[in-house]
């Protein structure tokens, strides 16, 4: 005779062979899919085409960030 266990996992086993079944048949996500890659080729070709740009954007960025963090005198603050 089956032990409550094994019934337990018995039954876990058949819904989940069930979903990944239920999954691989589904057809509505594929559109989406195949979007998301098409948005992230074209972000990775904007990042690469414009590199330089960014990297000097980033560049000035961080240098005004550390000199206004290297001036700061806590004394200022009221």
């Amino acid at each position: 005779m089956m032990s409550k266990a094994s019934a337990y996992a018995m039954v876990k086993y058949w819904k989940a062979k069930e979903a990944i079944k239920s999954f691989f048949k589904e057809e509505r996500g594929d559109s989406h899919i195949i979007a998301v890659i098409l948005v992230l080729v074209i972000v990775v070709g904007l990042a690469l085409l414009f590199r330089k740009n960014i990297a000097k954007l980033l560049t000035d960025l961080w240098k005004n960030i550390t000199d206004t963090t290297d001036n700061f005198k806590p004394e200022d603050v009221k």
